[in-house]
């Protein structure tokens, strides 16, 4: 008898685990996000239009984490790399200390936590300003889209902070910094557990910073960057008059009225609380 021919088995395609419709809702979602953070920065009319219409939460979650990254890495490269400390065990004598850097582990958990309240700051100050301005005036309130929004168009410090990293790492000069430090706490130099317990390391740190960010600020290199992060800031105060008349739906002559007015209060409050030198 002639064996029956059996048909051949098809193979079975390998089934897609659950862990990959995941990714793949990541990538979509992060190419949608990132689709929103250009169009602020090329197209903000139409950037908000679209915000107005569909806020989501998770665009400014990232553009906060990419902003404060970016930062990060920017004052790592400045305290790091540019940043020529000196020891003074003596006086009239200085020596060289590569063991105790002004940049640590305590001064970049530091440099985040003020960075991320000086952002809660400014994105809450327009939103407040905004908001009290709709309901004085009549317009539109909801304060999720106002705060969604307001975050969206710190996309533009995206950029800002990718100039500055760029700059500080092949404009910017060193500079030397010279402080005193005792003998014990430089023998805690190389524990990164000792310096986080040590509060007299921490002080130190944080000076050695402040003392590096008023060193670069006399050099004239540095006072031509100054002039190019006001222009980013006053990008971002000038998008907030979109934000009001998207969100708000309030008529042009008062959105335009109404988005400035953060700006008029940062300029006051500098006014006011910064001491001539």
């Amino acid at each position: 008898m002639e064996k029956l021919s059996r048909k051949p088995r098809r193979r079975k395609r390998p089934s897609r685990g659950r862990s990959f419709f995941i990714l793949q809702a990541i990538g979509i979602w992060f190419k949608e996000v990132s689709r929103r953070i250009g169009l602020v920065i090329v197209h903000p009319f139409r950037a908000f239009s679209e915000i107005a219409e569909n806020p989501d939460l998770g665009g400014p979650i990232l553009v906060l984490s990419l902003v404060t990254a970016l930062d990060l890495v920017n004052r790592y490269i400045l305290y790091t790399y540019k940043t020529k400390l000196y020891i003074v065990k003596n006086p009239g004598w200085y020596q060289p200390q590569p063991g105790l850097p002004p940049m640590n582990v305590y001064t970049l958990y530091t440099l985040a936590m003020t960075f991320l309240i000086y952002m809660a700051y400014m994105v809450l100050k327009s939103v407040l300003i905004y908001y009290l301005s709709a309901w004085l005036l009549r317009g539109e309130r909801s304060f999720t889209s106002l705060l969604i929004a307001t975050i969206y168009s710190f996309s533009v410090y995206i950029l800002r902070k990718t100039v500055e990293i760029v700059f500080a790492l092949y404009i910017l000069p060193p500079v030397d910094i010279y402080t005193t430090v005792r003998d014990d706490l430089l023998a805690l130099s190389s524990s990164t557990t000792l310096l986080l317990l040590n509060e007299d390391y921490k002080r130190i740190a944080l000076a050695l910073s402040e003392a590096s960010r008023k060193a670069w600020e006399n050099l004239p290199v540095s006072k031509v960057m100054t002039y190019v992060v006001y222009g980013f800031d006053l990008w971002v105060y000038l998008i907030g008059i979109l934000i009001v008349y998207y969100i708000t739906e309030l008529p042009k002559d008062k959105a335009v009225i109404v988005g400035v007015l953060p700006l008029v209060l940062d300029v006051f409050l500098r006014m006011v609380f910064t001491r001539p030198s």
